[in-house]
């Protein structure tokens, strides 16, 4: 009745599109807390803890609407086409640049952002998107929602995440299909960075 969407298992979550791992109950006595926080249900499930050299995705989508826990904190949004938008951001090359450049990075190889700090994350505008390219996003979702990505450390040779970068950059935004070179570039850069392959090298020997 009220799926949550709890804590990390890294080989679930290959994919942008997760299932709910948990489910939560009203307490006793509780149940007018419990309509205030049912109402912070949505598919958007932002990695408040992501290892860079161990994890794929930044934002996690579920199918139905889920209560997100300490790890995978809700991002809401009157649409639920921005939710996609979003997911398709958070999980772009240049979404994980902004996730790693604004998060704690106590541990190498790892980023933590709480839920204070996630309000001022550097991110696509996704309210700000035209129909037409809400539209094309779904497309891009759709086509790669249930294809697996290597961990985020390893995305110099990773295809999904290309082809992720590709949608969302020229099918979405608009952007001429040369972006993709200065793309592979920062990739290369991003996976050759201590503080995100954690000394752990990629498959491309970075």
């Amino acid at each position: 009745t009220y799926p949550s969407l709890w804590n990390h298992n890294i080989e679930k979550e290959r994919t942008m599109m997760v299932e709910p791992d948990g489910e939560a109950s009203i307490r006793i006595g509780k149940e007018t807390r419990a309509k205030e926080i049912l109402k912070t249900r949505s598919h958007a499930h932002h990695n408040a803890d992501y290892g860079f050299s161990s994890q794929s995705i930044a934002v996690a989508f579920t199918e139905q609407l889920t209560l997100g826990g300490r790890a995978w904190p809700n991002v809401v949004f009157k649409n639920p086409a921005h939710e996609i938008a979003f997911t398709l951001w958070g999980n772009s090359t240049l979404g994980g640049l902004c996730y790693w450049w604004h998060s704690s990075k106590q541990h190498s190889g790892r980023g933590l952002i709480t839920i204070t700090s996630a309000k001022t994350l550097p991110t696509l505008d996704v309210r700000a998107l035209e129909e037409a390219q809400l539209d094309a996003a779904r497309r891009v979702f759709d086509a790669l929602k249930d294809k697996s990505m290597l961990p985020f450390n390893e995305a110099v040779g990773d295809p999904v995440r290309e082809e992720l970068d590709r949608g969302l950059l020229v099918d979405v935004l608009g952007f001429d299909a040369s972006v993709m070179d200065a793309l592979g570039t920062l990739r290369r850069k991003l996976c050759a960075e201590p503080s995100i392959h954690g000394g752990k090298k990629s498959r491309e020997g970075m």
